[in-house]
Protein backbone atom coordinates (compact mmCIF):
# COMPACT_ATOMS: atom_id res chain seq x y z
CA UNK A 1 0.00 0.00 0.00
CA UNK A 2 1.81 3.52 -0.91
CA UNK A 3 1.39 6.37 1.61
CA UNK A 4 -0.96 7.98 -0.26
CA UNK A 5 -3.10 5.11 -0.63
CA UNK A 6 -2.71 4.59 3.15
CA UNK A 7 -3.68 8.16 4.19
CA UNK A 8 -6.97 7.91 1.58
CA UNK A 9 -7.78 4.77 3.70
CA UNK A 10 -7.40 6.43 7.27
CA UNK A 11 -7.92 10.65 6.93
CA UNK A 12 -9.46 11.39 10.34
CA UNK A 13 -6.95 8.73 12.54
CA UNK A 14 -3.78 10.13 10.67
CA UNK A 15 -5.25 13.88 10.65
CA UNK A 16 -5.13 13.80 14.38
CA UNK A 17 -1.79 11.94 14.64
CA UNK A 18 -0.40 15.01 12.27
CA UNK A 19 -2.55 17.99 13.81
CA UNK A 20 -1.13 17.26 17.47
CA UNK A 21 2.17 17.09 16.18
CA UNK A 22 2.20 20.60 14.20
CA UNK A 23 0.10 22.48 16.45
CA UNK A 24 2.59 21.24 19.27
CA UNK A 25 5.25 23.22 16.98
CA UNK A 26 4.77 25.94 19.53
CA UNK A 27 6.09 24.54 22.55
CA UNK A 28 9.47 23.47 20.61
CA UNK A 29 12.80 25.27 21.01
CA UNK A 30 12.80 26.32 17.27
CA UNK A 31 9.60 28.79 18.09
CA UNK A 32 10.24 29.72 21.42
CA UNK A 33 13.82 30.71 20.72
CA UNK A 34 12.56 33.66 17.80
CA UNK A 35 10.98 35.55 21.16
CA UNK A 36 14.18 35.46 23.10
CA UNK A 37 15.31 38.91 22.88
CA UNK A 38 11.97 39.98 23.25
CA UNK A 39 11.15 37.98 26.26
CA UNK A 40 14.72 38.95 27.89
CA UNK A 41 13.70 42.60 27.54
CA UNK A 42 10.01 42.06 29.01
CA UNK A 43 11.23 40.63 31.84
CA UNK A 44 14.51 42.67 32.56
CA UNK A 45 16.57 39.35 31.90
CA UNK A 46 20.41 38.96 30.81
CA UNK A 47 21.40 36.39 28.26
CA UNK A 48 22.54 33.65 31.07
CA UNK A 49 19.23 34.53 33.17
CA UNK A 50 16.80 33.31 30.39
CA UNK A 51 18.76 30.94 29.55
CA UNK A 52 18.78 29.56 33.13
CA UNK A 53 14.45 30.33 33.26
CA UNK A 54 14.33 27.99 30.22
CA UNK A 55 17.00 25.12 31.11
CA UNK A 56 14.96 24.65 34.68
CA UNK A 57 11.35 25.15 33.20
CA UNK A 58 11.95 22.49 30.59
CA UNK A 59 13.81 19.91 33.01
CA UNK A 60 10.57 20.66 35.29
CA UNK A 61 8.82 19.32 32.02
CA UNK A 62 10.71 17.01 31.81
CA UNK A 63 10.03 15.35 35.42
CA UNK A 64 6.11 16.42 34.67
CA UNK A 65 5.90 13.95 31.41
CA UNK A 66 6.80 11.38 33.44
CA UNK A 67 3.28 11.82 35.76
CA UNK A 68 0.90 13.26 32.70
CA UNK A 69 2.15 11.20 30.19
CA UNK A 70 1.03 8.46 31.74
CA UNK A 71 -2.86 9.76 32.54
CA UNK A 72 -3.04 8.58 28.63
CA UNK A 73 -3.63 4.85 29.70
CA UNK A 74 -6.25 6.22 31.73
CA UNK A 75 -8.70 8.87 30.44
CA UNK A 76 -10.34 8.89 27.00
CA UNK A 77 -8.23 10.85 24.31
CA UNK A 78 -10.71 13.46 24.07
CA UNK A 79 -10.81 14.08 27.80
CA UNK A 80 -6.63 13.80 27.90
CA UNK A 81 -6.53 16.13 24.87
CA UNK A 82 -9.07 18.55 26.25
CA UNK A 83 -6.74 19.26 29.64
CA UNK A 84 -3.30 19.50 27.55
CA UNK A 85 -4.72 22.12 24.98
CA UNK A 86 -6.57 23.84 27.64
CA UNK A 87 -3.43 24.02 29.34
CA UNK A 88 -1.27 25.54 26.09
CA UNK A 89 -4.01 27.36 25.27
CA UNK A 90 -3.97 29.26 28.85
CA UNK A 91 -0.37 29.70 28.54
CA UNK A 92 0.09 31.46 25.28
CA UNK A 93 -3.00 33.62 26.07
CA UNK A 94 -1.45 34.66 28.98
CA UNK A 95 1.58 35.94 27.19
CA UNK A 96 -0.40 37.67 24.84
CA UNK A 97 -2.59 39.73 27.48
CA UNK A 98 -1.09 39.80 30.41
CA UNK A 99 1.52 42.23 30.57
CA UNK A 100 3.23 40.97 33.96
CA UNK A 101 7.27 41.20 34.56
CA UNK A 102 7.72 38.66 36.71
CA UNK A 103 10.03 36.05 36.08
CA UNK A 104 8.06 33.87 38.11
CA UNK A 105 5.25 33.77 35.57
CA UNK A 106 7.60 33.90 32.62
CA UNK A 107 8.80 30.26 34.16
CA UNK A 108 5.14 29.24 34.63
CA UNK A 109 4.60 30.09 31.05
CA UNK A 110 7.69 28.38 29.34
CA UNK A 111 6.79 25.02 31.34
CA UNK A 112 3.58 25.25 30.26
CA UNK A 113 5.23 25.27 26.79
CA UNK A 114 6.99 23.10 27.37
CA UNK A 115 4.93 20.54 28.86
CA UNK A 116 2.25 20.16 26.99
CA UNK A 117 3.68 21.38 23.28
CA UNK A 118 7.04 19.82 23.19
CA UNK A 119 5.99 16.78 25.52
CA UNK A 120 2.28 15.95 25.57
CA UNK A 121 0.86 16.69 22.33
CA UNK A 122 3.84 14.85 20.57
CA UNK A 123 3.64 12.03 22.95
CA UNK A 124 -0.27 12.11 22.29
CA UNK A 125 -0.03 11.69 18.90
CA UNK A 126 2.61 8.85 18.98
CA UNK A 127 0.95 7.02 21.36
CA UNK A 128 -2.40 6.75 19.72
CA UNK A 129 -0.56 6.13 16.31
CA UNK A 130 1.15 2.95 17.66
CA UNK A 131 -1.98 1.99 19.65
CA UNK A 132 -4.31 2.32 16.28
CA UNK A 133 -2.48 0.80 13.60
CA UNK A 134 -0.50 -2.75 14.53
CA UNK A 135 0.38 -3.76 10.19
CA UNK A 136 1.29 -0.25 9.60
CA UNK A 137 2.26 1.29 12.58
CA UNK A 138 5.42 2.19 10.87
CA UNK A 139 3.77 4.57 8.15
CA UNK A 140 0.94 5.75 10.72
CA UNK A 141 3.85 7.18 13.19
CA UNK A 142 6.28 8.59 10.21
CA UNK A 143 2.69 10.51 8.48
CA UNK A 144 2.31 11.78 12.24
CA UNK A 145 5.60 12.81 12.51
CA UNK A 146 5.25 14.69 9.45
CA UNK A 147 3.93 17.77 11.30
CA UNK A 148 7.34 18.37 13.12
CA UNK A 149 8.72 19.19 9.74
CA UNK A 150 5.14 21.08 8.64
CA UNK A 151 5.61 23.30 11.83
CA UNK A 152 9.39 24.19 10.84
CA UNK A 153 8.47 25.32 7.37
CA UNK A 154 5.65 27.21 8.16
CA UNK A 155 5.41 28.59 11.79
CA UNK A 156 8.63 30.70 12.03
CA UNK A 157 7.98 32.56 8.85
CA UNK A 158 5.03 33.71 9.70
CA UNK A 159 5.41 34.40 13.38
CA UNK A 160 8.51 36.74 12.19
CA UNK A 161 6.12 38.44 9.86
CA UNK A 162 3.38 38.96 12.72
CA UNK A 163 5.84 40.24 15.40
CA UNK A 164 7.36 42.58 12.50
CA UNK A 165 3.98 43.55 11.77
CA UNK A 166 2.26 43.56 15.32
CA UNK A 167 4.49 43.06 17.88
CA UNK A 168 5.33 39.80 19.81
CA UNK A 169 2.78 39.53 22.31
CA UNK A 170 -0.62 39.55 19.20
CA UNK A 171 1.46 36.47 17.91
CA UNK A 172 1.10 34.60 21.02
CA UNK A 173 -2.52 35.88 21.55
CA UNK A 174 -2.75 34.43 18.07
CA UNK A 175 -1.33 31.23 19.27
CA UNK A 176 -3.49 30.89 21.54
CA UNK A 177 -6.81 31.53 19.51
CA UNK A 178 -5.64 29.67 17.20
CA UNK A 179 -5.39 26.41 19.47
CA UNK A 180 -8.82 27.57 21.02
CA UNK A 181 -9.99 26.84 17.91
CA UNK A 182 -8.23 24.02 16.58
CA UNK A 183 -9.08 22.28 20.15
CA UNK A 184 -13.02 21.06 18.67
CA UNK A 185 -11.58 19.61 15.43
CA UNK A 186 -8.92 17.39 17.29
CA UNK A 187 -11.57 16.77 19.35
CA UNK A 188 -13.98 15.57 17.28
CA UNK A 189 -11.36 13.39 15.07
CA UNK A 190 -10.63 11.94 17.91
CA UNK A 191 -14.10 10.84 18.59
CA UNK A 192 -15.01 9.84 14.87
CA UNK A 193 -11.80 7.69 14.76
CA UNK A 194 -13.13 4.98 16.09
CA UNK A 195 -15.86 5.13 13.83
CA UNK A 196 -13.07 4.11 11.15
CA UNK A 197 -12.20 0.64 12.50
CA UNK A 198 -9.57 0.36 15.50
CA UNK A 199 -6.47 -1.79 13.80
CA UNK A 200 -5.40 -2.13 17.18
CA UNK A 201 -3.59 -5.87 17.55
CA UNK A 202 -7.15 -7.60 20.07
CA UNK A 203 -4.56 -9.07 22.46
CA UNK A 204 -3.50 -5.28 23.12
CA UNK A 205 0.19 -6.01 22.03
CA UNK A 206 2.84 -6.33 19.33
CA UNK A 207 4.05 -9.77 18.93
CA UNK A 208 5.00 -9.46 23.01
CA UNK A 209 4.52 -12.11 25.75
CA UNK A 210 2.61 -9.93 27.96
CA UNK A 211 2.20 -5.87 28.88
CA UNK A 212 4.78 -4.87 30.79
CA UNK A 213 4.15 -2.32 33.31
CA UNK A 214 6.66 1.10 33.63
CA UNK A 215 7.68 -0.80 36.70
CA UNK A 216 8.71 -3.79 34.93
CA UNK A 217 9.93 -2.22 32.10
CA UNK A 218 12.53 -0.50 34.85
CA UNK A 219 13.77 -3.73 35.72
CA UNK A 220 14.89 -4.86 31.79
CA UNK A 221 18.55 -4.09 30.83
CA UNK A 222 17.37 -4.27 27.24
CA UNK A 223 15.55 -0.85 27.98
CA UNK A 224 18.39 1.08 29.20
CA UNK A 225 20.83 -0.49 26.46
CA UNK A 226 17.80 1.37 23.51
CA UNK A 227 18.07 4.79 25.56
CA UNK A 228 21.60 4.74 24.47
CA UNK A 229 20.35 5.22 20.67
CA UNK A 230 16.79 6.95 21.87
CA UNK A 231 18.76 9.78 23.33
CA UNK A 232 21.34 10.40 21.37
CA UNK A 233 19.51 13.01 18.54
CA UNK A 234 17.88 15.35 20.84
CA UNK A 235 20.99 15.53 22.74
CA UNK A 236 23.41 16.37 20.01
CA UNK A 237 20.76 18.31 17.35
CA UNK A 238 19.95 20.16 20.54
CA UNK A 239 23.04 20.61 21.99
CA UNK A 240 24.37 21.90 18.42
CA UNK A 241 21.94 23.72 17.48
CA UNK A 242 21.70 25.70 20.34
CA UNK A 243 25.00 26.76 19.99
CA UNK A 244 24.68 27.42 16.62
CA UNK A 245 26.33 30.79 16.85
CA UNK A 246 29.72 30.20 18.09
CA UNK A 247 29.81 27.11 15.99
CA UNK A 248 29.80 29.75 13.10
CA UNK A 249 32.33 31.82 14.09
CA UNK A 250 34.47 28.46 14.88
CA UNK A 251 33.93 27.98 11.30
CA UNK A 252 34.15 30.88 9.86
CA UNK A 253 31.10 30.15 7.98
CA UNK A 254 28.12 33.01 8.01
CA UNK A 255 25.04 32.54 10.09
CA UNK A 256 22.97 33.25 7.00
CA UNK A 257 24.94 29.72 5.93
CA UNK A 258 23.84 27.68 8.59
CA UNK A 259 20.51 29.04 8.58
CA UNK A 260 19.92 27.72 4.76
CA UNK A 261 21.34 24.21 5.83
CA UNK A 262 18.57 24.12 7.87
CA UNK A 263 16.54 23.60 4.80
CA UNK A 264 18.83 20.61 4.27
CA UNK A 265 17.84 19.38 7.46
CA UNK A 266 14.25 19.75 7.37
CA UNK A 267 13.88 18.18 3.62
CA UNK A 268 16.64 14.71 4.92
CA UNK A 269 13.89 14.91 8.00
CA UNK A 270 11.32 13.76 5.78
CA UNK A 271 12.91 11.72 3.62
CA UNK A 272 14.04 10.02 6.53
CA UNK A 273 10.82 9.77 8.01
CA UNK A 274 9.58 8.43 4.74
CA UNK A 275 11.59 5.69 4.25
CA UNK A 276 11.57 5.11 7.78
CA UNK A 277 8.18 4.55 8.18
CA UNK A 278 8.15 1.82 5.39
CA UNK A 279 11.31 0.70 6.94
CA UNK A 280 9.52 -0.07 10.37
CA UNK A 281 6.50 -2.07 8.75
CA UNK A 282 8.50 -4.47 7.21
CA UNK A 283 12.08 -4.93 9.28
CA UNK A 284 10.47 -4.08 12.86
CA UNK A 285 11.29 -0.70 14.67
CA UNK A 286 14.44 -2.54 16.60
CA UNK A 287 16.23 -3.34 13.23
CA UNK A 288 15.69 0.26 11.81
CA UNK A 289 17.64 1.46 15.03
CA UNK A 290 20.47 -0.13 14.24
CA UNK A 291 21.61 1.90 11.93
CA UNK A 292 19.70 4.94 12.11
CA UNK A 293 22.35 7.03 13.78
CA UNK A 294 24.85 5.89 11.44
CA UNK A 295 24.23 8.76 8.79
CA UNK A 296 25.18 11.06 11.90
CA UNK A 297 28.20 9.79 12.51
CA UNK A 298 29.18 10.49 9.12
CA UNK A 299 28.15 13.72 8.97
CA UNK A 300 29.66 14.66 12.68
CA UNK A 301 33.21 13.05 11.11
CA UNK A 302 33.13 15.37 8.53
CA UNK A 303 32.01 18.67 10.83
CA UNK A 304 34.90 17.78 12.72
CA UNK A 305 37.52 17.50 9.70
CA UNK A 306 36.22 19.95 7.74
CA UNK A 307 35.37 23.79 7.38
CA UNK A 308 34.34 24.20 3.80
CA UNK A 309 30.86 25.77 3.40
CA UNK A 310 30.02 23.01 1.81
CA UNK A 311 30.03 20.45 4.82
CA UNK A 312 27.41 22.93 6.74
CA UNK A 313 24.51 21.35 4.57
CA UNK A 314 26.24 18.13 4.34
CA UNK A 315 26.41 17.93 8.25
CA UNK A 316 22.81 19.19 8.80
CA UNK A 317 21.70 17.19 5.85
CA UNK A 318 22.89 13.53 7.42
CA UNK A 319 21.63 14.60 11.08
CA UNK A 320 18.09 15.37 9.20
CA UNK A 321 17.94 11.69 7.53
CA UNK A 322 18.61 10.12 11.14
CA UNK A 323 16.52 12.07 12.70
CA UNK A 324 13.62 10.97 10.23
CA UNK A 325 14.49 7.27 10.61
CA UNK A 326 14.62 7.97 14.81
CA UNK A 327 10.90 9.52 14.83
CA UNK A 328 8.72 6.64 13.75
CA UNK A 329 11.21 4.50 15.82
CA UNK A 330 10.88 6.13 19.18
CA UNK A 331 7.28 4.92 20.00
CA UNK A 332 7.37 1.51 17.54
CA UNK A 333 10.19 0.41 19.83
CA UNK A 334 8.62 0.10 22.83
CA UNK A 335 4.95 -0.93 21.33
CA UNK A 336 6.93 -3.87 20.00
CA UNK A 337 8.85 -4.49 23.00
CA UNK A 338 6.30 -3.79 26.16
CA UNK A 339 3.14 -4.13 24.11
CA UNK A 340 0.25 -1.67 24.15
CA UNK A 341 -1.96 -1.48 27.55
CA UNK A 342 0.95 0.69 29.15
CA UNK A 343 2.27 2.18 26.45
CA UNK A 344 1.40 5.52 27.80
CA UNK A 345 3.41 5.31 30.49
CA UNK A 346 6.41 3.75 28.94
CA UNK A 347 6.94 6.56 26.33
CA UNK A 348 5.96 8.88 29.11
CA UNK A 349 8.87 7.52 30.73
CA UNK A 350 11.12 7.49 27.11
CA UNK A 351 9.91 11.08 26.33
CA UNK A 352 10.98 12.46 29.68
CA UNK A 353 14.60 11.25 29.26
CA UNK A 354 14.58 12.98 26.30
CA UNK A 355 13.58 16.09 27.35
CA UNK A 356 15.92 16.02 30.57
CA UNK A 357 18.50 15.75 27.63
CA UNK A 358 17.46 18.68 25.66
CA UNK A 359 17.45 20.95 28.78
CA UNK A 360 21.40 19.61 29.65
CA UNK A 361 22.83 19.82 25.88
CA UNK A 362 23.39 23.44 25.97
CA UNK A 363 24.80 24.02 29.67
CA UNK A 364 26.65 20.97 29.13
CA UNK A 365 28.66 21.57 25.45
CA UNK A 366 28.74 25.07 26.54
CA UNK A 367 30.54 24.20 30.09
CA UNK A 368 32.94 22.33 27.67
CA UNK A 369 33.38 24.99 25.19
CA UNK A 370 34.01 27.42 28.03
CA UNK A 371 36.79 25.22 29.38
CA UNK A 372 38.47 24.75 26.03
CA UNK A 373 37.17 21.85 23.95
CA UNK A 374 36.85 23.04 20.69
CA UNK A 375 33.68 21.94 18.30
CA UNK A 376 36.24 19.46 16.39
CA UNK A 377 36.60 17.36 19.62
CA UNK A 378 32.32 17.53 20.48
CA UNK A 379 32.01 16.65 16.77
CA UNK A 380 34.26 13.22 17.00
CA UNK A 381 33.00 12.72 20.87
CA UNK A 382 28.94 12.61 19.31
CA UNK A 383 30.21 10.27 16.77
CA UNK A 384 31.61 8.42 18.84
CA UNK A 385 28.65 8.17 20.78
CA UNK A 386 26.77 7.38 17.43
CA UNK A 387 28.66 4.89 16.52
CA UNK A 388 28.53 2.94 20.46
CA UNK A 389 24.41 3.15 19.18
CA UNK A 390 24.92 -0.29 17.16
CA UNK A 391 26.44 -2.33 19.51
CA UNK A 392 24.01 -0.87 22.07
CA UNK A 393 20.92 -1.89 20.19
CA UNK A 394 22.43 -5.01 18.97
CA UNK A 395 22.74 -6.21 22.75
CA UNK A 396 19.31 -5.29 23.52
CA UNK A 397 17.92 -7.38 20.59
CA UNK A 398 20.02 -9.89 21.81
CA UNK A 399 18.21 -9.77 25.05
CA UNK A 400 14.75 -9.14 24.11
CA UNK A 401 14.83 -12.23 21.48
CA UNK A 402 16.29 -14.25 24.11
CA UNK A 403 13.28 -13.82 26.49
CA UNK A 404 10.86 -14.77 24.25
CA UNK A 405 12.53 -17.74 23.00
CA UNK A 406 12.66 -18.40 27.13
Amino acid sequence: MTYLQFIYRHPKRLGLGFGLTLFGSFGQTYFISLFGKEFRMAFDLSVAGFGTVYSLATLLSGFSVLYFGALIDRFSLPVYLTGVISAFALATLGLGLLPLRSVIFLFVVIYLLRLCGQGLMTHASSTTMARDFTKDRGKAISFASMGHAAGEAVFPVLAVAMMLALGWRTVWLGVGLMLLLMLPLLLWLAHSRNSEGAMMDPAGRAGTAKDWTRSQVLRDPAFYLLLVAMVAPPFINTGFFFHQVPLVEAKDWTRPLFASAFGSYAVATVVGILVAGRLVDRLGARRVLIFAMLPYALGLVLAGSFDQPVVAHFFMAMAGISTGLFYPCATAVWAELYGLRHLGAIRALTSGMMVFSTSLAPALMGWLLDGGVGFSALFFGCALWAVLTVPAVLASNAISGTRRLA
